[in-house]
């Protein structure tokens, strides 16, 4: 059987899964399982861990920013993972740019707001690892939850689609992580989070091209 025929096999599959199409199912088991497993996470950033200091003084250009970028790149990495997991559908991610974006212009703002002086501590702040590994921990259960939703799924690039789901997770994480981060500057956040996030990514392309191989 030809690879082209193959797809179309599959996609035919899956769209026989439900009386309109299979991708409605599979938004909701991926929103669903997202949504599940996010529990635990934020449960412990509640329960667990003490309050950021800067929520005292409302979002702000930090919060704020952090926020809608994270939230932004886990809404589109999950939307691009909902309609990679068909056969026959592309990876898409020309809207990580949003996001991006987002970022960079908080950054400039808060430089020309600060200026200069001290960039080296709004940098590294005063416990970089700690955060970089709270963000990556947080992320885990719901990367779990994404792959196990995507088995019912075929991706044509599972790697690929397994990257997309760690970023969705990381995003995610990033900002509920908010809640507590201790720290007030989006040059840490660029430094540390972001950091945190490629690497739920990676392991996400390692998990997806075990899992979601066909």
């Amino acid at each position: 059987m030809k690879t082209d025929d193959l797809i179309r096999a599959l996609a035919a599959d899956l769209d026989g899964m439900s009386p309109r199409n299979a991708l409605r199912p599979l938004w909701a088991d991926l929103v669903l399982a997202t949504a599940v497993m996010a529990v635990p996470s934020f449960a412990v950033i509640w329960f667990g861990l003490a309050r950021s200091p800067h929520l005292a003084h409302g979002l702000g250009l930090t919060l704020g920013t952090t926020v809608a970028a994270a939230g932004l790149l886990g809404a589109g990495a999950l939307a691009a993972v909902a309609a990679a997991a068909r056969p026959e559908a592309r990876l898409r991610t020309g809207w990580a740019v949003i996001p991006a974006l987002l970022m960079a212009g908080g950054i400039v703002v808060e430089l020309a707001r600060a200026g200069t002086g001290g960039w080296w501590q709004r940098l590294v702040g005063d416990q970089p690892l700690a955060c970089l590994a709270c963000v990556f921990l947080l992320s885990l259960p719901m990367l779990g939850g994404m792959l196990l939703a995507l088995r019912r799924g075929a991706p044509a690039r599972p790697r690929a689609t397994g990257a997309m789901a760690g970023l969705a997770a990381g995003g995610f994480a990033a900002a509920m992580y908010t809640l507590h981060c201790p720290e007030g500057s989006l040059m840490f956040i660029a430094a540390w989070h972001i950091p945190a996030i490629l690497l739920v990514a990676s392991l996400g392309a390692w998990a997806g091209g075990r899992l979601l191989r066909w």
